[in-house]
């Protein structure tokens, strides 16, 4: 935010920064930036997931694939300092979505394949 007084002197009351892709995508770490870069240079079809209030120590999905069949496809990346609690957490939602899931360990493994996409136009 920022005002004018009364003699024109502009002043700049807050600033906020977001890191964003080239095409203007916000990202929360390098893993994501480079799933969500490997999307994009793929010409895939997607909703990028964003965290507003909920904290890091739970997950999120990063990005929903919306041009894979039978249903779309959750992405969702394991930091490296995910704790237990975490990633009991992710199982549990793995297990009542009704969206395939598709999960990176961070960290620990190279990103896998991103899911098949549908050739067909939907």
């Amino acid at each position: 935010t920022f005002s004018v007084d009364v003699s024109g002197l502009i002043s700049i009351e807050e600033l906020a920064l977001m890191a964003t892709t080239e095409n203007w995508i916000p990202f929360d770490n390098t893993y994501e930036k480079e799933l969500i870069d490997g999307m994009t240079h793929s010409h895939r079809r997607f909703v990028k997931g964003l965290r507003y209030n909920l904290p890091f120590s739970r997950p999120l999905a990063c990005l929903v694939a919306n041009d894979t069949l039978p249903t779309p496809t959750a992405l969702y990346i394991i930091p490296p300092n995910a704790t237990e609690d975490f990633q009991v957490a992710l199982q549990q939602m793995v297990q009542i979505s009704e969206l395939a899931s598709w999960i990176w360990n961070a960290g620990e493994d190279t990103m896998p394949s991103l899911p098949i996409a549908n050739s067909e136009p939907l």
